[in-house]
């Protein structure tokens, strides 16, 4: 996915607005399977949606994840006001991710990615989720093997 294409980007059922973004997002929406993160990009015909379990994580931050057959898809709720910025690693390589403020207390964030698809027989991919306060401080951070698309 491209991140210079402007799209749409805006939020339901919590408060409803229009921001210019990379990707058509609809971060927190309630259905009757549960709450979604819905993303997708307008110009590619893609759409993913990431079911999300809380919206009250227990350590301030939770993520969720999920592929198909050219992306990987991950994203969460933040309630810990001092989370700046999140980075996802696979590999040791970094991917960008894309942090929105729903109210005073709460943010989404979402990182897309392409990703090549690996057999079960190979070397899982090594995946870091990290969480830093404003001076670049480590909040929070996750680390475990996947097979991405495997």
């Amino acid at each position: 996915m491209k991140n210079n294409k402007k799209t749409i980007l805006f939020i339901t059922s919590i408060i409803s607005f229009v921001i210019i973004a990379n990707y058509f997002v609809e971060p927190v929406e309630r259905d009757e399977v549960g709450t979604n993160l819905v993303v997708s990009s307008k110009e590619e015909g893609y759409i993913k949606s990431l079911s999300i379990g809380s919206l009250d994580p227990v350590e301030g931050i939770n993520w969720y994840g999920g592929t198909d057959p050219d992306h990987y898809s991950l994203g969460g709720v933040i309630r810990n006001i001092d989370i700046k910025t999140v980075q996802v690693f696979v590999n040791e390589q970094m991917h960008e991710t894309n942090m929105i403020k729903i109210n005073d207390d709460m943010s989404v964030w979402y990182c897309i990615f392409e990703y090549k698809r690996k057999s079960i027989l190979e070397e899982p991919d090594k995946m870091k989720i990290e969480a830093f306060d404003e001076k670049g401080t480590i909040l929070w951070e996750e680390a475990f093997d996947s097979i991405l698309g495997g």
